[in-house]
């Protein structure tokens, strides 16, 4: 099964590996590798996670920072719609998922 992160998504993740890694060298890498961990999980198991509401997407939250992707799938191909800081406004979310 393939992957396709949304422009933003991706805007996302690059942003805040950054931000980490100028807090802490090597942190930003231990985030970027939470995420792909995270993905390869979803890629297994996507229908393991939770859905929101009544759409097509659903949620997996990392381990060990406080972030949620937001994933729908498309046929054989995952679709990242947000890396999503938990502290944000979820209302957010909706603009992603329509």
């Amino acid at each position: 099964m393939g992957v396709q992160f949304r422009p933003e998504a991706e805007a996302e993740a690059i942003n805040s590996t950054v931000w980490y890694e100028e807090q802490e060298i090597g942190l930003g890498s231990r985030f970027r590798e939470e995420i792909e961990s995270k993905i390869a999980t979803i890629e297994e198991r996507p229908f393991s996670f939770p859905r929101i509401d009544d759409t097509q997407f659903r949620t997996a939250f990392l381990d060990k920072f406080p972030f949620v992707i937001i994933f729908g799938r498309e046929c054989k191909l995952i679709i990242i719609a947000s890396v999503f800081h938990t502290s944000r406004d979820p209302l957010i979310i909706k603009d992603r998922i329509g």
